[in-house]
């Protein structure tokens, strides 16, 4: 039994002591499939590596949903459309669709190899960094987009964490999503002029579970 997601028969989570889960095998119907964490967060930085199918068909969707305790969801993924890929802040209930970049011609051929590009999520309070590789795409600032007294409601709120993905009939794909961390250390820097040390990590619940 998962000790940090909710079981899914769907994902391989036979190497979640590496922090480390996969989504192999070929997805029907456009398939949505979720893997849910045990474990609500506040602030976190999350890792996933995401990938085009292999053989350049279908419209696939990786997402990070983010549901908070009063109900309210946001949305962030990466869609390829038509074959365009787009980073988007989807339609939850919280957020309007707006569409962040675009991903440079480097990061789109990274994106449609086997070997997939990280696409990395932060937050801290009220303050959102989405991150493409090691770059900066947008940032995020929530109090300026829904009302003052809800801002201040979720600055601190935790939220349950879903990594969800979105494929296409037909289609045989084997995503692998890396969370990692360096809990101690690593810093973001450049972001508004300031920088912060990482927040709980997946990959800190995995060492804290498994003592590794």
């Amino acid at each position: 039994k998962s000790k940090i997601f909710v079981d899914n028969e769907k994902w391989d989570l036979s190497k979640e002591k590496e922090g480390i889960v996969s989504l192999p095998g070929a997805r029907d119907g456009g398939d949505e499939t979720n893997l849910d964490f045990l474990k609500k967060y506040a602030d976190l930085d999350i890792t996933v590596r995401v990938q085009d199918h292999p053989d350049g068909t279908g419209d696939p969707r990786t997402a990070v949903w983010l549901s908070y305790d009063n109900g309210k969801v946001i949305k962030f993924s990466v869609h390829t459309e038509n074959g365009r890929v787009k980073l988007q802040t989807a339609n939850g209930n919280l957020l309007e669709w707006q569409e962040w970049g675009p991903l440079t011609t480097e990061e789109i051929a990274q994106y449609q190899t086997a070997e997939g590009i990280d696409y990395r999520l932060v937050r801290k309070g009220n303050m959102f960094y989405q991150l493409i590789g090691d770059r900066l795409v947008s940032t995020i600032n929530l109090a300026e987009k829904i009302d003052a007294n809800l801002a201040a409601e979720m600055e601190n709120m935790e939220a349950k964490i879903t990594i969800r993905h979105d494929g296409d009939e037909g289609a045989n794909i084997e995503i692998p999503f890396a969370i990692t961390g360096d809990v101690t250390a690593e810093t973001i820097s450049g972001i508004s002029g300031t920088t912060f040390p990482l927040f709980d990590t997946v990959n800190a619940l995995v060492q804290k579970i498994y003592g590794q």
